[in-house]
């Protein structure tokens, strides 16, 4: 079980791994202008805060389960890695922009923790061009993404929280350190 494990973990890692070691191909996380759930503004990547960022991204109300399943885990990093800090952008079609009011006081409802809501930041984007602009293969799957200082994406998976999956992140983590 420990070498399918193994296997499973370096199947995860390999292909973005390979990719980090060459900065030359990583790529830019787009750049969005965006507010999170206590009304601050951020120019993502540029002003989000930490050195490394991880990322969750949904793109539909019914994945927030499979966040919640990483939301432990960025509890632990943050504890673990000083200056790391995680963050949830729900990323929606720019069009439901004049949504926004409705869309974020629903949020707030479901979140009554400030800090839950400071690291909420609800990105109203072109879709389809944010992406094809990460790298990511579709939206049917949430996407934990790991950013570096330049705003750079250095790793991702897609789908809820695993042990495998979680082994790869903390992997792809201490490889940025």
């Amino acid at each position: 079980m420990r070498i399918l494990t193994s296997i499973a973990l370096l199947a995860l890692v390999m292909p973005m791994s390979a990719r980090a070691q060459n900065a030359a191909e990583l790529r830019r996380f787009p750049e969005v202008r965006a507010e999170n759930l206590l009304g601050e503004s951020f120019l993502i990547p540029d002003d989000l805060p930490g050195e490394i960022r991880v990322i969750f991204v949904a793109f539909q109300q019914r994945q927030q389960p499979q966040v919640n399943t990483w939301l432990a885990v960025g509890d632990s990093l943050e504890a673990t890695y000083p200056g790391l800090r995680y963050f949830e952008f729900p990323t929606i079609s720019w069009p439901y922009r004049v949504m926004k009011p409705v869309i974020d006081n629903g949020m707030r409802g479901g979140i009554p923790s400030r800090e839950a809501r400071a690291r909420t930041i609800t990105l109203f984007t072109n879709v389809s061009r944010f992406v094809e602009a990460t790298g990511l293969s579709g939206t049917n799957e949430i996407a934990t993404l790991v950013l570096d200082q330049q705003g750079s994406i250095f790793w991702f998976t897609t789908g809820p929280r695993t042990d495998a999956r979680e082994a790869a992140l903390r992997q792809a983590i201490e490889q940025l350190r």
